[in-house]
């Protein structure tokens, strides 16, 4: 059997650098920058992380990490599975262009993930690690192929995951001046009545088709799906951040009711606001 090493394999494509599920307590990295972008699922107490503060994290929680400066604490005992890996647009450009984000409940992710590690497990034993990255392996080109394999499969579900939450997914960097102009628009204010794509295409100074055309092209969605999709995750947040009646938060967002709110929040999210308010609890 002819052995292969991974190096004879690198290409544009995303690359896996680690998985591993383990504890990784005490550390503390008070300024570190890296190149890669990580998930984590928290599975016990005691991990903070933060590009500025540092903010506690719970068992359960699901952290996306950019590339770049950030900052980090693991308590002793501290219990995660990590995944790291490089990716530029789409699945990398998640990271960069919405920073740290903190999700409950993927648990088509968490299936996915359990997935992509049992398989390096099996095919790898301990190899895959924090300090062994898999382009440093030495295996035979099938076992490459099954790990690749269950790591875009991995990596596909945490696009899904991020898209049902309403994150972009571009990088701000490789967009037209003009369409960046409306995503800051749309981000800043997703429920502004002229943050439609009419007024946008009057902000932008384009025609709505010329518009329509562009945001396609450099996001891969129309104007009025990515709008749809940064009013969820405005939504999210707000039923996130405190236990304000439904009915007060619909009347924040913009809403003649509760039930004019709930049912635009089911017909975006496949719940209602109570369901995903005691997911998140």
């Amino acid at each position: 059997m002819r052995i292969m090493s991974h190096a004879a394999f690198r290409q544009p494509a995303p690359l896996l650098r680690w998985a591993h599920e383990k504890e990784v307590g005490p550390g503390y990295d008070s300024d570190g920058r890296v190149e890669h972008q990580v998930v984590w699922l928290v599975q016990s107490p005691g991990a903070e992380v933060g590009s500025t503060g540092l903010t506690a994290l719970r068992p359960g929680d699901w952290v996306f990490l950019p590339r770049g400066r950030r900052h980090q604490r693991f308590q002793a005992g501290t219990r995660l599975i990590s995944v790291g890996f490089i990716a530029g647009p789409p699945s990398g450009g998640w990271f960069d262009s919405s920073g740290i984000i903190i999700l409950r409940h993927c648990e088509a992710l968490g299936r996915a993930t359990t997935r992509l590690i049992r398989r390096i497990q099996a095919e790898a034993g301990d190899q895959i690690s924090m300090h062994t990255h898999i382009h440093e392996m030495r295996c035979s080109h099938a076992t490459w192929l099954r790990i690749y394999a269950d790591f875009h499969a991995w990596l596909a579900m945490v696009s899904a995951t991020l898209i049902e939450r309403g994150y972009c997914e571009h990088d701000d960097l490789d967009v037209d001046q003009r369409i960046a102009v409306a995503l800051e628009a749309i981000q800043r204010d997703p429920w502004a009545a002229d943050h439609d794509p009419a007024g946008l295409a009057l902000l932008t100074d384009m025609s709505r088709r010329r518009l329509e055309q562009l945001f396609r092209a450099q996001i891969g969605s129309g104007v009025a799906e990515h709008r749809r999709r940064q009013q969820l995750r405005s939504a999210c947040a707000a039923l996130n951040s405190g236990d304000s009646p439904i009915k007060l938060v619909a009347r924040k967002l913009g809403f003649s009711s509760a039930s004019a709110f709930s049912t635009w929040f089911h017909r975006q999210s496949g719940r209602s606001p109570k369901v995903y308010r005691q997911h998140q609890a």
